[in-house]
């Protein structure tokens, strides 16, 4: 070591030794701030924004319950968010759904709020189930008669009864029956008199869609031919 120390010259000497005098003096702060990036040195950038939509169907036809969920990855906070290019909405966070949508196909935009503005796009479908009407049966407008017996009248009026009937729709169907405007219950029924009469029956019917439907039918008995 002393023979390499010998071969160097006096001006080497004196720099090496003001080098390390320098370093020595240098606090730890001082040190890590001398050897870290220069002012205006590119800070790190954000992640792009991943945008994911998820679309979920109306429940009946030409329905609004429609709707969009979106969700994102990357960017920095705040969002903001729109729907077809609508206004924008501010201050978003992850997930975000638009609701009460109809069948249709939406685009969806979504900002950061980086210098740069990170940005994605994408588009979605909602559907809508094909229309579904109810099918309501009423009795037949029937004149039945005249009866030997009130056994056999009732045979043939709960044989007509046992014709009203709904299907189609959409979910369960709510069916509400009326004689003269009140309401009644089909199997509490009475057959009109054997000597003659009529009863008209209304049945309404409203699915899960608020789909409606009606009709009616008459059951008249003929009176017997006078003794």
């Amino acid at each position: 070591m002393k023979k390499i120390i010998t071969n160097i010259s006096s001006a080497k000497l004196v720099i090496i030794l003001l080098f390390s005098l320098t370093i020595s003096n240098m606090s730890s702060a001082q040190f890590s701030s001398a050897n870290s990036d220069p002012p205006g040195a590119m800070a790190a950038i954000a992640p792009g924004i991943v945008l994911t939509l998820t679309a979920f169907d109306v429940t009946c036809y030409q329905g609004t319950t429609g709707k969009i969920e979106a969700s994102w990855t990357g960017g920095n906070a705040p969002y903001r968010i729109n729907l077809n290019g609508g206004s924008w909405i501010e201050g978003v966070t992850s997930p975000y759904s638009f609701v009460n949508l109809p069948a249709g196909t939406y685009t969806v935009n979504l900002e950061d709020g980086s210098s740069n503005t990170l940005s994605d796009s994408k588009t979605a479908t909602i559907n809508e189930p094909a229309f579904a009407p109810i099918v309501l049966v009423c009795g037949d407008d029937v004149s039945v008669g005249p009866f030997n017996s009130q056994d056999a009248l009732n045979t043939a009026f709960d044989s007509w009864l046992n014709t009203f009937s709904a299907s189609g729709g959409t979910g369960s169907i709510t069916l509400t029956y009326k004689v003269g405007g009140v309401v009644v219950n089909l199997q509490d029924l009475s057959a009109p008199d054997i000597c003659g009469g009529s009863i008209t029956v209304t049945a309404d019917a409203v699915d899960e869609c608020a789909v409606t439907a009606s009709c009616s039918g008459t059951f008249t008995v003929v009176a017997p031919d006078a003794v």
